[in-house]
């Protein structure tokens, strides 16, 4: 007996601090706590040598065009009656299709958004990574195609998680800066150009403001990629 009473002592006390671990986590995300407000110093709009904003609302209406996943995601596919990323190796995958302003709503462009899962998420370290590549066209300047590791750990555990347990709207505004990497630093880069973003390198970061969540999956928010290029080479005499 005493044996048994030491062994459900042990399970009680695992059990006891898996969840403190987790509630730790959940209610103080460390790496997260000061990663918005960093980030965005970097990237002030006047020192931005590239904005694409999109911008969309609960009524369906705003700059996104499309959106689909695997059937499992939280936010609506839009138009309805879109075909879903059905198919086995592609089901945890999201695409998206929007126009794109210049941050002042003039509309400049077309950029998809293609989402797969990143083997680095972990629950213990607080992040649900995906690989995350942008592809924007601007007629009259080129195109340009930006890659990142996003984390979604606070949008989920913050906003989308009790929007659906509680069955309750999340009413905002909650800032957050996606970009995780997959640089040191923090930032996305700049993957390939052309025309005048032709052989251009930089860095970016992704932020998003959400201002409503319904349990539906419908949404007000803002999302913009701020592009910074790097020096040009002056190359060697």
């Amino acid at each position: 007996m005493r044996a048994l009473a030491h062994l459900l002592a042990a399970l009680a006390g695992f059990v006891l601090g898996a969840l403190v671990v987790l509630a730790g986590l959940y209610f103080f995300p460390f790496a997260h706590v000061d990663r918005t407000a960093r980030m965005l110093a970097q990237f002030p709009e006047q020192a931005l040598d590239l904005w694409l904003v999109l911008e969309g609302e609960v009524d369906g209406s705003g700059t996104p065009v499309s959106i689909t996943h695997g059937g499992n995601g939280p936010f609506a596919p839009s138009p309805p009656g879109i075909g879903l990323l059905s198919e086995p190796a592609i089901n945890a995958g999201l695409a998206l299709v929007t126009r794109v302003h210049d941050g002042r709503g003039n509309i400049v462009g077309v950029a998809t958004e293609l989402e797969a899962g990143h083997p680095g998420s972990n629950l213990l370290r607080g992040r649900i990574m995906t690989h995350t590549t942008w592809s924007a066209i601007l007629p009259g300047r080129g195109g340009i195609v930006l890659y990142q590791v996003e984390d979604n750990w606070i949008l989920a555990t913050r906003v989308i998680g009790p929007a659906l347990l509680r069955k309750r709207a999340f009413h905002g505004p909650w800032r957050n800066v996606n970009t995780l990497g997959p640089r040191a630093d923090g930032r996305g880069y700049v993957v390939a150009g052309t025309g005048e973003f032709a052989g251009r390198a930089g860095t970016f970061i992704e932020t998003a403001e959400m201002r409503e969540f319904r349990p539906d999956g419908h949404m007000s928010f803002t999302m913009d990629m701020r592009v910074i290029f790097d020096p040009p080479s002056t190359g060697t005499p």
